[in-house]
This record gives C-alpha cells, sequence and structure tokens, in this order.
C-alpha cells in the first residue's frame, strides 16, 4: 500500500490552487481530483475527445487546458494569456454554446 508522506496546498498555473493535497511520493504520476479543483477555485471543467477547458464559473473566462493523451488528461502548466488569442476566443465561444445546451436541458 502506498504511503502518504505529508498534506499541503498546491499552486497550479493561472492562480489555480489546491488544498489539502496528499503527497504520494511512491506514486510515478500526479493525479488530479476534479471535484477537488472544481471546489477550490470555483470554476468548471469541460471535457471534449482531444482536450479539456478549465473555465472560471463567474467570469466564464479560461482558466486552463488539458490534452487528452492515452485516455488520460493532463494539465498543461502554462500561462493562458500566452496562448494565441484566436484560439482562446473559439473556446470560449464552444464552452459557452456547450454551458447554455446544458443548462436548458
Amino acid at each position: 500500500m502506498a504511503q502518504i508522506t505529508h498534506k499541503g496546498h498546491v499552486a497550479l498555473a493561472n492562480k489555480l490552487t489546491l488544498k489539502n493535497v496528499l503527497c504520494v511520493p511512491s506514486f510515478k504520476f500526479n493525479l488530479l481530483s476534479i471535484s477537488k479543483l472544481t471546489e477550490d477555485n470555483n470554476c468548471i471543467v469541460l471535457f471534449y475527445s482531444r482536450f479539456c477547458i478549465i473555465q472560471d464559473f463567474a467570469t466564464k473566462r479560461l482558466r486552463g487546458i488539458g490534452k487528452q493523451r492515452g485516455g488520460l488528461y493532463y494539465f498543461v502548466d502554462a500561462d493562458v494569456a500566452t496562448l494565441d488569442t484566436r484560439f482562446s476566443f473559439l473556446l470560449v465561444q464552444i464552452v459557452g454554446k456547450s454551458l447554455q445546451t446544458v443548462l436548458l436541458a
């Protein structure tokens, strides 16, 4: 059984944070709890076949992205301000339409 060595807070890119993160040094990968991410940062995460979007719940601004590889989504540790403006705008449009569809259902 894997041992938890300590617990603490983690700062991610774009001012995203996770509270009470468990450190398990023997794990090969860092796993991220989506429910914890959304709770700690008041955001939503939308999953698509090749990527996911982390979006601020109140402002709808892009907070982060993830890329799908081998069935897992990998958080891209990059400043969203460095993304191409047109790409960011397109993502926000996709998210807005998707969210409206879900809320109306």
